[in-house]
């Protein structure tokens, strides 16, 4: 079974919760959208249409030859930190140490 499950999303909810959160704990809007890019593995909340156009090369005989592991966004970590970390990578779990 095949599934996208890309998180959070740029968009008018988002943006909504940043300026309440930001007004609610007297942080920058930066500051928040910081604290949730930070996990993010590409660095920044995509949108709509950075989403939808991984789903169109996903479906595309474009990535006929890609291979990709299971992902677990609850314990992902970074190929920098499993490599730094003591405990090896298991097989098949990317982003797992």
């Amino acid at each position: 079974m095949n599934a996208v499950v890309p998180g959070w999303m740029m968009g008018p909810a988002v943006e909504i919760y940043v300026q309440m959160t930001s007004a609610a704990r007297n942080i920058s809007e930066e500051a928040v959208l910081a604290e949730l890019t930070e996990r993010i593995p590409v660095g920044h909340i995509p949108t709509d249409d950075e989403v939808a156009g991984t789903i169109v090369y996903l479906a595309s005989d474009l990535s006929a030859s890609l291979t990709v592991r299971r992902s677990t966004p609850t314990a992902a970590k970074s190929s920098t930190e499993c490599a730094e970390s003591s405990a090896p990578a298991r097989s098949g779990r990317l982003g797992r140490c």
